[in-house]
């Protein structure tokens, strides 16, 4: 079966001056960087290491116009998002055996196929589908990646230009979460992708799947109440979740520059303990704090 892992999640802000939060709580962007005729640009956070580096692509439109001239469903989905707000819009996956997964994605009824990315100088950089159509089961509206440069030799550039120098301590992805109708259906989709089910855990009435795809999950939400979960009715919450060594310490950083961190509290899962940065402070996107014990 092939390896997946998450690759990236784009999160829409109104603007690049609305990622300064991230620069204050100290964690390291790219610089901004327009998208080649698409009306949109972006600064990234990476964190991770060599054999497992993951991204938050903040994107924000610079020319609507051009935007939706250039790839209408994706500037209309992303505008919807910043509509509510902005927050994450989309979940990346990336394979390095993008054949394998096409033969896989078209056995489970998926319309979408790959297509190259290719560079100013004629070089394909990678592989992409920029929204996966034909498996609503997986609940919400996924991209898939292949990246011709290997992780460690794109790990290497970026840590010499100091994108892994972060002076809040965030260790790896530990997990996004979805919120889907059926629990059972969504997971055995995530299963026939290549997801494995790493856990079930439930939080007073919400029933919690956690789906490993490398060393980061995606867990699955049923949660039969009307109300929304993370600001949305379902499909991809606007939080992302990360692995700390000191939850006390990483706490007392984000306090001490001005964030509103939660008091600490046991996680759904068994053995951790969270704290979470409102989205309202991170341009849309919660940040869940989490130490295993």
């Amino acid at each position: 079966m092939t390896e997946l892992h998450i690759d990236h999640l784009n999160v829409v802000v109104p603007s690049l001056e609305a990622c300064a939060p991230y620069e204050r709580l100290g964690l390291a962007l790219s610089r901004p960087a327009p998208h080649r005729g698409l009306g949109t640009e972006d600064r990234e956070l990476f964190v991770g290491h060599s054999s497992n580096t993951m991204c938050v692509e903040l994107i924000a439109f610079h020319d609507v116009e051009l935007a939706r001239k250039a790839a209408p469903a994706r500037a209309e989905s992303y505008l919807e998002v910043l509509s509510q707000g902005g927050g994450a819009a989309r979940l990346y996956i990336g394979t390095d055996d993008p054949s394998g997964l096409a033969e896989t994605l078209k056995s489970m009824g998926a319309t979408s196929t790959f297509q190259p990315i290719v560079g100013e100088d004629g070089v394909k950089r990678a592989d992409v589908i920029m929204a996966l159509e034909g498996v609503p089961q997986l609940g919400i509206e996924l991209g898939v990646i292949s990246v011709v440069e290997p992780l460690a030799d794109r790990y290497a550039t970026r840590k010499a230009g100091g994108l892994f120098n972060h002076s809040f301590p965030l260790k790896r992805l530990d997990h996004v979460v979805v919120v889907v109708e059926n629990l059972d259906s969504a997971s055995s989709a995530w299963a026939e992708l290549g997801a494995t089910v790493a856990g079930n855990f439930r939080n007073s009435s919400t029933l919690i799947r956690q789906m490993q795809l490398g060393d980061a999950a995606v867990a699955l939400v049923q949660d039969p109440t009307p109300r929304s979960v993370g600001g949305r009715r379902g499909g991809l919450v606007s939080m992302a979740a990360w692995e700390v060594a000191d939850l006390g310490g990483a706490v007392a950083i984000a306090r001490d520059r001005g964030f509103h961190a939660s008091e600490p509290e046991p996680a759904a899962v068994p053995g951790a303990r969270v704290s979470r940065i409102p989205a309202a402070e991170l341009a849309g996107l919660e940040m869940e704090l989490v130490q295993y014990v």
